[in-house]
């Protein structure tokens, strides 16, 4: 695993292409940076935010699921009308 070190940000390209060019993620201790290559626009974000935004999209999936299972044991209750 790379460490992220507070002297120099570690910066990785990504395979995810957004509006025609590739994604770069700058991570420091505390946060990571998203920007275009080639663009000075960046947005921040804190490692924080990441974790709690995460957890967020899989207590909703987890819900999702558990909401078409509870329908599908409701119609075959019901003889699958």
């Amino acid at each position: 695993m790379t460490a992220i070190r507070s002297t120099s940000p570690t910066r990785r390209e990504t395979a995810v292409i957004v509006r025609g060019r590739p994604l770069v993620i700058e991570a420091h201790p505390a946060y990571c940076r998203l920007r275009r290559k080639g663009c000075r626009e960046a947005y921040l974000i804190h490692w924080q935010t990441v974790w709690q935004r995460a957890a967020e999209m899989e207590a909703m999936l987890q819900q999702e699921e558990r909401r078409k299972r509870r329908e599908d044991k409701r119609k075959l209750r019901r003889g699958g009308r």
